[in-house]
């Protein structure tokens, strides 16, 4: 939830706790995409492609999943996709976006985390906003309305009304999130737009 970055072994550990076999877990392959860029700049090992993974748009890639795991595994996910209706003719399509996503923009990644600092940087300049930079590991930016400002909810639609979409996930704090399709520039925008709602 807060784009915090969790260690492989630990997950794994928590899994195991809570009765999961190792590498039985779901996470998402941008999530672990991520998690990678900010540690290594790297695609992830073959131990750690075990879990269904699933395409999200800041990989480019708005629909589907993947499946990643042993042959075995995979022969056993085949069936039981196919008995739950997966076998979809148009599934190439979507796959064809899976493949763009994991040739062309895990390496990306990174270009949305710096705008996630670049954001974090300039709404901790804006009176009415408490945020840390330092704790912004990812595209994921939690920001806190001060007392006195506006509320979470008065503020995000406020902004909505400019152009610039996020959402509230309390009374005093919203979650920003960079991806894909935001550039360096509308980070820019968006400041400028967010500086002149909370300081008119």
């Amino acid at each position: 939830m807060t784009g915090a970055v969790s260690v492989v072994r630990d997950v794994r550990k928590g899994g195991a706790k809570d009765g999961f076999p190792a590498g039985a877990l779901h996470r998402g392959q941008e999530s672990m995409s991520r998690k990678v860029s900010c540690e290594t700049g790297t695609l992830l090992g073959k131990d750690d492609r075990e879990p269904l993974e699933k395409g999200q748009t800041g990989l480019g890639a708005p629909v589907g999943s993947i499946v990643a795991g042993t042959a075995g595994f995979i022969s056993r996910a085949r069936k039981v996709r196919k008995m739950l209706g997966g076998g979809m003719r148009q599934a190439g399509v979507i796959a064809a976006a899976g493949i763009v996503a994991l040739e062309q923009h895990v390496q990306r990644l990174e270009q949305d985390h710096a705008n996630a600092r670049l954001l974090a940087e300039g709404l901790a300049a804006v009176p009415g906003i408490e945020i840390d930079p330092t704790e912004v590991q990812t595209n994921i930016v939690n920001a806190r309305l001060a007392v006195g400002a506006p509320s979470a909810g008065e503020f995000e639609v406020g902004m909505a009304a400019r152009g610039v979409l996020f959402q509230a996930i309390s009374e005093r704090e919203v979650r920003m999130v960079t991806h894909l399709d935001v550039s360096r520039s509308d980070i820019l925008w968006a400041l400028e737009q967010i500086s002149g709602f909370l300081v008119a």
